[in-house]
């Protein structure tokens, strides 16, 4: 396998040593806390907008973006304001967050791949995503401690912070730093396939303690669309390892077999361990999942039925483009203050960009995906890093066809990870051609 240098777009030393250091602390916050302090978040993306301008001046003014991420980048901006404002002109009445969502994260998060440039600071990021399930997980069993009646001191204000609904001893309890596992939880599982020896990030026993505490947050939290993630992630992982070498491939397949059967069985003793403590039973738990696609009987079901038809009549009064982005149907208001957002994102997608937005926009998914593939079969030390990569960006896409959660800045890092991961191969393979034409022309 040829392992070339990865990241040849190197920074300098004090300057990649700081804006590394403020990437990866802004990292922290956004994958814990995605849907609170904002305040926070905007700080530190002005220190990464500097520290990005400052390893770019030291740099001869290099971007740090191959030029087909920047051609998506830019496309997806221009489309995103021709979209806004065909909205305006159909009656959007609150467009700067749409703009903040579709034009101004963007950039944001873009700039955050540019700092992504070496090997090193890619291995630490995912070292970042790793550990972080630590902290997201104890949340999760510290509440079943205070369902026991063993709150720890000061732990109300900690759930406050964290959770949706408060402190409480009913099973609705729902931290908000669940939502990073739709991409966590099949990242995590990746993990576990792929790396082995020197190639892991972290050692293998911390990686089995992360993925175990992640699973049983899973089943604390009880959420459907992470049962079903969980659910779908081995056939994603097979058909992701399959574009791998023959016996990295084989070495994955037998890797996450063994991984799905101490899982399993981890599960199953959890299960009815909780279940003791928590009342659960486990054939109560299957029945509670396979309701949520009730559409006749189960009330969040028959909210989203209700959404898609109402959303699809719309689509079939304005087919090619749409009502544009910030709009809403007037047959049903999901939230007043934001009544261009819907549980069926990709049903809203479609009824705010028509069909000619709709697929340019997939367009884009459709790529990453294509360009990953690509990258996993390249039989570079990034073919290894793409197969979780690209795992949890599955599981993202996965989680977004039923609640919005990709509508959040907090979230949006789900999508821009494996481009940044993308980029690198692709500046890795422009450098080591011009290199090769180089190396061509000294022969001659």
């Amino acid at each position: 396998m040829n392992r070339g240098k990865i990241g040849l777009q190197q920074q300098p030393g004090k300057v990649g040593w700081i804006s590394s250091s403020v990437l990866y602390a802004f990292l922290v916050i956004v994958i814990l806390f995605p849907a609170i302090l904002q305040s926070i978040k905007n700080g530190f993306l002005a220190l990464i907008g500097v520290c990005a301008f400052w390893v770019m001046f030291h740099l001869n003014w290099r971007l740090g973006l191959h030029k087909t991420v920047f051609f998506w980048w830019i496309f997806y901006l221009c489309l995103g304001l021709l979209f806004i404002f065909w909205g305006h002109i159909n009656g959007a009445v609150r467009v700067l967050p749409i703009i903040k969502l579709y034009v101004l994260y963007p950039i944001a998060y873009m700039v955050l791949v540019t700092l992504i440039r070496t090997h090193g600071s890619l291995v630490n990021v995912l070292r970042i995503l790793i550990f972080c399930t630590i902290p997201m997980s104890v949340l999760v069993i510290l509440q079943v401690l205070s369902v026991m009646g063993l709150t720890l001191p000061g732990f109300e204000y900690i759930v406050m912070a964290f959770s949706e609904n408060g402190l409480t001893n009913e099973l609705s309890y729902t931290p908000r730093v669940l939502s990073s596992l739709i991409f966590l939880l099949p990242f995590m599982v990746g993990c576990l396939a792929v790396y082995s020896g020197k190639n892991r990030p972290v050692p293998r026993a911390e990686l089995w303690f992360c993925t175990v505490l992640s699973l049983i947050a899973v089943m604390v939290g009880q959420r459907h669309v992470l049962l079903l993630i969980l659910f779908l992630t081995p056939f994603i992982l097979v058909a992701l390892a399959s574009f791998l070498r023959r016996k990295e491939r084989r070495n994955a397949i037998l890797s996450l077999v063994k991984a799905l059967f101490v899982m399993a069985a981890i599960a199953w003793v959890a299960a009815y361990s909780l279940g003791g403590i928590m009342g659960w039973e486990t054939h109560s738990l299957l029945r509670d999942f396979a309701e949520a696609f009730d559409f006749k009987h189960d009330e969040s079901a028959m909210i989203r039925a209700e959404q898609f038809s109402a959303l699809m009549e719309g689509v079939s009064e304005r087919p090619v483009f749409g009502a544009g982005l910030g709009v809403g149907s007037d047959k049903y208001i999901r939230d007043p203050e934001k009544p261009w957002n819907y549980e069926l994102r990709y049903v809203a997608l479609l009824f705010q960009t028509g069909i000619v937005g709709f697929i340019l926009y997939m367009s884009g998914v459709i790529w990453i995906l294509w360009t990953g593939v690509r990258v996993i079969a390249a039989r570079t030390t990034l073919s290894l890093h793409m197969v979780p990569m690209l795992a949890g960006f599955c599981g993202a896409l996965v989680a977004e066809a039923t609640n919005p959660y990709l509508n959040q800045f907090g979230h949006l890092w789900m999508l821009f990870f494996p481009v940044a991961v993308i980029n690198m191969w692709l500046l890795d393979r422009a450098q080591a051609k011009k290199q090769s034409i180089g190396n061509f022309h000294e022969c001659r």
